[in-house]
């Protein structure tokens, strides 16, 4: 009989077959706004032979946890330094992603077995369950990813004209729930940094739709609304 790990990537079931080589997919049936359960950070839906009670095990706990994040249960990627994104047209000044950024990469930069929480160690990793093409293995290298880590602020937008102003640049993000503020206050960490949390909300209460039905976003990709909350095009 053959040993079945289920895991939940990132909008997808990926049901792999140890010993073997297929991959089974099914579209996830998560609504966008509507909370964590049954989007792809619902530890529910992905357990190795077993049943998850607990939603946000994965992630969270309410004792016993870590300093590296809010009542943090994952296992932290031992990576120290990311291929960083390189342009000559940036003029941000793009360093190693920070500590919000590094909480996803735990599981995303592909390093970290999935099922490393709550003390355990060891199993799949997403390049294991899905291979390093699947969309939500972002792996050590993001050159090829919208760049992370830098701050977006006044000085920033006095050096480039295509940034709109951050502090004054009115947003709403999600869209059955819905929350009103500036570019800086909704979108950047600490109301200033450009990280993973600029454009996902982890938990699915502020994001919208997209045409993929994954991705977890905080304002649409329609028309590129999400990449002209920012920039001036």
């Amino acid at each position: 009989m053959l040993n079945l790990r289920i895991v939940w990537n990132i909008g997808i079931f990926v049901v792999a077959c140890l010993g073997g080589t297929q991959l089974a997919m099914a579209q996830t049936g998560s609504t966008a706004g509507q909370g964590i359960a049954n989007t792809s950070h619902d530890a529910r839906l992905w357990t190795f032979l077993g049943t998850e009670s607990q939603i946000c095990v994965m992630c969270h706990a309410p004792h016993n946890a870590t300093s590296d994040g809010p009542l943090w249960n994952h296992a932290m990627s031992a990576v120290a330094s990311y291929k960083l994104y390189g342009s000559s047209s940036t003029l941000a000044t793009i360093g190693q992603p920070g500590p919000t950024s590094k909480l996803c990469l735990s599981c995303h930069d592909g390093t970290v077995a999935i099922l490393s929480f709550g003390g355990n160690t060891g199993g799949m990793t997403l390049i294991d369950a899905a291979g390093a093409t699947a969309r939500s293995v972002i792996g050590q290298d993001l050159s090829n990813d919208h760049p992370i880590g830098f701050a977006y602020d006044a000085a920033l937008v006095a050096k480039d004209p295509t940034k709109l102003k951050p502090t004054s640049t009115p947003v709403t993000i999600g869209a059955s729930s819905t929350r009103l503020g500036t570019i800086a206050t909704m979108l950047l960490d600490g109301g200033t940094k450009m990280e993973c949390s600029s454009c996902h909300d982890v938990h699915n209460k502020f994001t919208v739709a997209t045409l993929s039905g994954r991705g977890l976003v905080k304002v649409g990709t329609g028309g590129s609304a999400l990449c002209l909350t920012c920039h001036i095009k």
